[in-house]
């Protein structure tokens, strides 16, 4: 296999710590106070799921009146103390409260990643395409990278698109890259929120030629064990509506997207605010993953989704020459 190197073919972004908590800080009681209603303020317009405001309200009311969250003797303690009772009162994990960040880079931290992001792009044997996807990515920073690499690989027979290494992206990246394999203007799923009495529809959008990718064009996603949220919407979504063979590992079934919120200069929350439900299954992959069409070892699949590659050239060979 050889690589394209080329710029828009390999993108590496540097990558941003959390802001670490300043153990000297101590909150008052009045910024305790204030803090804690604003995070009930917080959930009680923001969360998927209403129904859980009364045990968030009267857990985190105990917290104050028995008196312990002031005595925390630190920021980091009682950031600790929010996040035990807030998953505890929700049973819900994907809760985690945080130091808020320094004002000027919180939209940085909100992407940022423990890994460089990168997309790699090859063909092989002048037939099978290959695109490869590390990191956090999102549809403001790759979109012209992800568009030169589809154009790049317009006049291949088949492509494997590799997930194994990604984290986080957003709705919109997916929604893009879904709609290059549906056609205009087709329901994808419905995003269910907690202020909406109706479900809004997620549609795929136009792209400028590329027809072919949408007529049963032979499409192989390599998912693993730790692709999440977003990203099981992209193969989930593929695979219900018959459009890519999934190969690899169930993922790990987190449906519910969540979102990175700053209640105050102290303390910012992240916390499922939208479900995603697919017009053809009715359903979604939470808890159970997105299952594989092809079982592989996270290790093994791109060998797998090769072969399984290969064999479709080779039998539309042998039908052509009509020798199967």
């Amino acid at each position: 296999m050889k690589f394209l190197i080329a710029g828009f073919y390999i993108i590496s972004l540097l990558a941003f710590a959390d802001k670490p908590i300043n153990h000297e800080i101590k909150l008052s009681k009045t910024e305790i106070d204030s803090t804690v209603q604003a995070i009930i303020d917080t959930l009680a317009q923001t969360h998927i799921y209403p129904e859980k405001m009364p045990a968030i309200t009267q857990g985190l009311a105990y917290k104050l009146t028995s008196g312990e969250l002031y005595q925390m003797n630190s920021l980091e303690d009682f950031i600790r103390i929010l996040n035990i009772q807030l998953r505890k009162s929700t049973n819900d994990s994907y809760f985690e409260v945080k130091n808020t960040p320094n004002q000027g880079i919180t939209d940085l931290l909100e992407k940022s990643s423990n890994y460089s992001r990168e997309i790699k792009v090859e063909i092989v044997d002048k037939k099978i395409g290959y695109l490869f996807l590390k990191g956090a990515l999102f549809l403001s920073d790759v979109k012209s990278s992800i568009d030169h690499a589809f154009k790049y690989l317009a006049d291949v027979e088949t492509i494997i698109i590799d997930i194994r290494a990604v984290e986080k992206a957003d709705l919109p990246l997916i929604q893009y890259l879904i709609s290059y394999f549906i056609k205009p203007n087709i329901s994808l799923g419905e995003a269910f929120y907690n202020q909406e009495a109706r479900p809004q529809k997620i549609l795929s959008i136009k792209h400028h030629g590329y027809a072919r990718l949408k007529n049963n064009f032979p499409l192989y996603i390599i998912n693993s064990a730790f692709v999440s949220g977003e990203w099981e919407f992209f193969s989930y979504t593929l695979k219900h509506f018959k459009k890519a063979t999934i190969v690899g590992e169930a993922t790990m079934g987190v449906a519910k997207v969540s979102k990175h919120i700053k209640v105050n200069n102290y303390v910012s929350i992240t916390l499922p605010y939208m479900v995603i439900k697919h017009p053809i299954s009715k359903g979604n992959w939470e808890q159970r993953g997105v299952i594989p069409d092809v079982n592989a070892r996270a290790d093994n699949s791109l060998h797998v989704a090769t072969k399984l590659a290969q064999k479709h050239i080779e039998n539309n060979v042998l039908k052509q020459f009509d020798l199967r």
